[in-house]
């Protein structure tokens, strides 16, 4: 974790919330000049405690839901912004005494200690794209665990011939008349017709989304799909969770922003072990865990090279190694341009 180097002359710590904010304006010798509340709405009154300090001063604010608007009405007016990682905020979280005007004062002190845990604001013009595609996710998730509910209703019922729940089956009324009783039978139909309804809306949002990314970033969403296993999902996944590459130094921070290493732990030259395994993005994780298993299936040079990392590691370790080797390469061919290489890939 490296801390945000602040350079400015004034900072403004913003609590931020749905409805207001409370904001903190320090100079340079911590003193303070501003230490109020205000009403989101109230862009005019916020605009105007900012006005005796621009040019020379930084917003900063946790990165939390409501910071969208803040960013973009920031970026309108020309000031700078910066937002914090609230994982890494301890001093906010963990304090015995906990308010609003308190929490804005401890950002902005934070900021000018250089102690600030900076988090990225993904950028306007692709971030309601991320969120749809994201949105999309959350459907997938809703529609698979309303088929798994589906088998085991028929597993309570003594029924395991339903086999695969498919668009087609589902139109032709194959499954329901399998379920005898009226009532279970009302409860499937009920599953079946919200699947159906799902089925519909995920593939108008993937191909909305695939056109949308044909227009932002046709070069490295077609770089991505060159890869064999990579489709229009995990590229898309990889392009919008990661914004903009340039923004990683190497591709160890990278990989470890993917969450395809692990953390050790260390004490006194002693291993600890790992932890704190879920910091990072998990789209990403599962996009890259994804890409791993698909490439093992569609090339046989990455399935050989799996085949000798799982008689070696074992199949989760195989796929986490594996995962690990597409991150790095992925990182380097949008870095710098280049299509994927399988020699170098398996070296």
């Amino acid at each position: 974790m490296e801390f945000y180097q602040c350079k400015h002359e004034f900072v403004c710590g913003v609590d931020l919330h749905s409805k207001m904010m409370y904001i903190c304006i320090m100079n340079r010798k911590q003193e303070i000049l501003v230490h109020k509340p205000i009403k989101n709405k109230n862009l005019v009154e916020f605009k105007k405690a900012l006005e005796p300090y621009r040019g020379k001063i930084l917003v900063v604010s946790e990165a939390c839901f409501p910071y969208y608007w803040l960013y973009d009405f920031l970026a309108k007016i020309k000031v700078d912004f910066q937002l914090g990682h609230p994982f890494y905020m301890g001093l906010i979280h963990k304090g015995k005494v906990k308010n609003d005007k308190l929490d804005s004062k401890k950002i902005a002190k934070l900021t000018l200690n250089d102690s600030l845990p900076p988090a990225h604001a993904c950028s306007k013009g692709i971030r309601s794209l991320r969120d749809l595609a994201r949105r999309r996710s959350s459907f997938v998730q809703d529609r698979s665990a309303l088929m798994t509910h589906i088998k085991i209703q028929g597993y309570q019922s003594n029924i395991d011939d339903i086999g695969k729940i498919t668009k087609v089956k589902i139109r032709e009324n194959k499954i329901a008349p399998i379920f005898k009783d009226e009532d279970l039978r009302v409860n499937v139909e009920l599953n079946l017709n919200t699947i159906d309804f799902l089925n519909e809306k995920i593939d108008n949002l993937e191909k909305y989304i695939v056109s949308r990314m044909n227009q932002l970033f046709f070069k490295n969403f077609t770089l991505l799909k060159s890869i064999k296993g990579i489709g229009d999902i995990i590229a898309q996944t990889i392009l919008l969770e990661i914004d903009d590459i340039n923004r990683f130094p190497n591709h160890k921070g990278f990989a470890s922003y993917c969450r395809v290493v692990k953390c050790s732990h260390d004490s006194a030259g002693k291993k600890l072990g790992y932890g704190n395994s879920k910091i990072g993005n998990p789209y990403l994780r599962n996009a890259f865990g994804e890409a791993a298993v698909k490439m093992a299936q569609h090339n046989s040079s990455i399935k050989k090279f799996f085949n000798k990392l799982e008689i070696k590691h074992g199949t989760g370790k195989a796929y986490a190694i594996l995962s690990h080797k597409i991150s790095r390469s992925i990182y380097h061919m949008l870095k710098k341009g280049v299509e994927f290489d399988i020699k170098l890939f398996l070296k």
